[in-house]
């Protein structure tokens, strides 16, 4: 891991020399040890490019790898979002399904602008280029690949709760792919992790932000936004896995019972019921992401041999925590191939 930076006004950064021309929207090329290389995207607080290590690059690049994405800002209010994201990311470096933070580096631009970079694991894509793929075949994700992803994201989405934190804006375009290696027969291997943290506030924080088209109805009629809020956008991306469509146009001002009754029509049972869950317009009749990850839409995943006690429970009118065993539910080998992701 890097080490960490000074604040910037105790930081001593040296002139960078510009590399190659039309690279980056930031005019450097990156830092001493680093080469800026292709824009990967754009958002609200900073841009992504490629990285891409030097040659002979210094110590405190230690076990990073060679190729990684950096995110830069260089407004201050952009500077702050990303600075606590990179702490965070570094606070839950040990979960496997959030993605990686190999720390940060200051740079100068040729107008002696300054440029904060964090340094993340490299990912493939994210889900929405997986939807766009299938619709251009025609068609969407099997269900089972569906599972597969939902499980990856309710465990990084359970690592951030259990810290006491909402990450307020999920949706597919913050689940990142990442290559995990190949399998016996070639195939190369991705697992969904969650990204983007730049809106992520602790339990409690007096505030509401993220896509609206993901929003429950506790943020958009009372600005509250708190846990509960996330298991509703989690279920906003699941609908979009099972058929490529947001579950509403806008938002989902006036959805009643009867209404997502209609708009799960034509999915499978245990999807059905899963969705139902995460769509309670109460927010407090909305399961954790501990308890999800026993439904029997993914316990077949985890834990089959256990699926008929887990639909008993969820067949109940309510449930709680305490009615979930600790048993661990990581499905580490259980990440897509490349051969699925075209589904």
């Amino acid at each position: 891991m890097m080490k960490r930076i000074r604040e910037e006004d105790q930081l001593q950064v040296k002139r960078n020399k510009i590399g190659e021309q039309g690279q980056s929207i930031y005019a450097d090329s990156g830092g001493k040890d680093w080469i800026r290389g292709q824009m990967l995207g754009k958002g609200g607080f900073g841009s992504v490019h490629m990285a891409f290590l030097k040659v002979g690059y210094g110590p405190e690049f230690e076990g990073c790898p060679t190729i990684m994405a950096v995110k830069s800002a260089t407004e201050i209010s952009a500077y702050n979002h990303l600075k606590m994201e990179k702490i965070l990311l570094e606070r839950f470096s040990d979960s496997p399904y959030i993605i990686r933070c190999f720390g940060d580096d200051i740079t100068l631009t040729d107008d002696s602008q300054l440029v904060y970079n964090v340094f993340l694991e490299l990912a493939c894509g994210s889900l929405i280029d997986l939807i766009k793929r299938a619709k251009e075949k025609g068609g969407v994700l099997k269900e089972s690949s569906v599972r597969l992803h939902t499980v990856s994201i309710l465990n990084g989405l359970k690592r951030i709760h259990e810290e006491g934190f909402v990450h307020c804006d999920l949706k597919l375009e913050n689940i990142l792919l990442v290559r995990q290696g190949k399998a016996n027969g070639g195939d190369t291997f991705f697992v969904a992790k969650i990204a983007d943290l730049g809106l992520t506030k602790r339990v409690g924080t007096k505030s509401v932000g993220g896509t609206r088209s993901y929003w429950s109805p506790e943020i958009i009629k009372d600005n509250i936004q708190e846990q509960p809020s996330d298991i509703w956008a989690l279920g906003c991306i699941v609908f979009e896995m099972l058929t490529g469509k947001l579950p509403w146009r806008h938002d989902c001002t006036g959805i009643g019972d009867e209404e997502v009754k209609d708009l799960l029509h034509g999915l499978s049972t245990l999807a059905k019921d899963f969705l139902k869950w995460c769509f309670m317009r109460n927010p407090s009749d909305r399961p954790t992401a501990k308890m999800l990850l026993k439904h029997p839409f993914l316990c077949r995943l985890i834990h089959k041999n256990k699926e008929d006690d887990r639909q008993n429970m969820f067949s109940s009118t309510s449930f709680s925590d305490d009615e979930v065993d600790d048993e661990d539910s990581s499905v580490d080998s259980l990440i897509i191939s490349s051969s699925s992701t075209s589904d």
